[in-house]
């Protein structure tokens, strides 16, 4: 009997090598915010410059740049960028609309090729009154 199983084991573990079934590690995703700052305020009728840099080891797929209030009730910006590089420098701008005070959240999000969000990084600022 323990020979059976000490057998079956050796097979298992020769047809795992051999048909390379590992166990793959998740490369890490930087996302890096330069601009809007923290806490910024814009008022209607600014350009708001949105400037990050996301990186990684493998190649990236899908990034998804959104800005909506903190309510989730009104989205100011979105945009999708395909890529297959290992680097993206994100250069974008938009005019902001929104007329009262508000808390903004600026979130830039890597999707794999599943659609499954793998790494965000978001940024807070405020919409003020003209």
């Amino acid at each position: 009997m323990i020979l059976s199983t000490l057998k079956n084991s050796f097979f298992l573990l020769a047809f795992i090598g051999l048909t390379g079934f590992t166990s793959v590690k998740q490369n890490p995703i930087t996302i890096t915010i330069q601009t809007p700052f923290e806490n910024s305020s814009v008022k209607m009728g600014d350009t708001v410059f949105i400037k990050a840099s996301v990186s990684a080891d493998a190649p990236l797929h899908d990034i998804s740049i959104k800005v909506k209030t903190a309510d989730n009730t009104i989205i100011a910006y979105t945009e999708n960028i395909h890529t297959h590089d290992n680097k993206l420098d994100i250069n974008k701008n938009y005019i902001q609309t929104i007329k009262y005070k508000t808390e903004l959240i600026l979130e830039i999000s890597s999707r794999d090729h599943s659609g499954n969000i793998i790494a965000t990084s978001s940024r807070k600022f405020y919409s003020d009154k003209k």
